[in-house]
C-alpha cells in the first residue's frame, strides 16, 4: 500500500509541476507553455518532431539544453520549463518562427 501511495504522490507532484508552467490549454492536445497555434505550426504537437536544421521536439528547440529524444515525463517537463522561460523572459513570440 505504501508503494502505491508514494507512486501516486510522485505522479501528482509531476502533474502540478507541469500545470505551473503550462498555462495554455489546447484541448485534447494537452497543456503547453506557449500558445497552441505556435505549437501546431512548429511541430504539430509532436514530441518526436525533428527537422533538418536540427530543431527538435514540440517547441522546436535549436541548440538549447533540453533532453532528446523525449522519453519520460521528466524530459517533457524540461521542455515545458525551457519554453516557459523563453516565453516569459520578455521576447515571447519572437523566439518562434510561426
Amino acid at each position: 500500500m505504501r508503494w502505491h501511495l508514494a507512486r501516486y504522490k510522485r505522479a501528482q507532484a509531476r502533474r502540478m509541476a507541469v500545470a505551473r508552467v503550462t498555462p495554455f490549454d489546447c484541448g485534447s492536445r494537452g497543456r503547453w507553455a506557449i500558445p497552441c497555434s505556435i505549437i501546431a505550426c512548429e511541430s504539430g504537437f509532436s514530441w518526436t518532431a525533428y527537422n533538418p536544421s536540427g530543431a527538435r521536439g514540440p517547441y522546436q528547440f535549436l541548440g538549447w539544453a533540453v533532453p532528446w529524444p523525449v522519453r519520460t515525463a521528466a524530459d517533457k517537463l524540461a521542455h515545458h520549463r525551457m519554453a516557459a522561460r523563453l516565453w516569459n523572459g520578455g521576447a515571447g513570440r519572437s523566439n518562434w518562427v510561426c
